[in-house]
């Protein structure tokens, strides 16, 4: 999914926090003792996996918005519709 306005960015950035808090706190906190080790790190990674993306996405986001060019070198790739423009 690509963010296409300011609304979707705020509710990315706050999934992207919300996802930072949790790791912290799954690994402050270590394996439970009711969760198999290989099972915790998978959780640990899985929620590492989709901040990731997440704040891909916002820097996409914030690219587009600021005019900053990120497709291939070479190819025109068009505006993104909130881009601001350049003089």
């Amino acid at each position: 999914m690509m963010i296409e306005n300011e609304r979707q960015y705020r509710i990315t950035k706050t999934q992207a926090e919300k996802f930072e808090e949790a790791l912290v706190h799954m690994e402050r906190g270590g394996e439970p003792e009711d969760l198999h080790l290989l099972l915790h790190k998978a959780q640990v990674d899985a929620m590492r996996s989709q901040r990731d993306s997440l704040r891909q996405e916002l820097s996409e986001y914030e690219a587009l918005r600021d005019g900053v060019h990120v497709g291939e070198p070479g190819v025109d790739t068009g505006r993104h519709p909130y881009a601001k423009r350049h003089r």
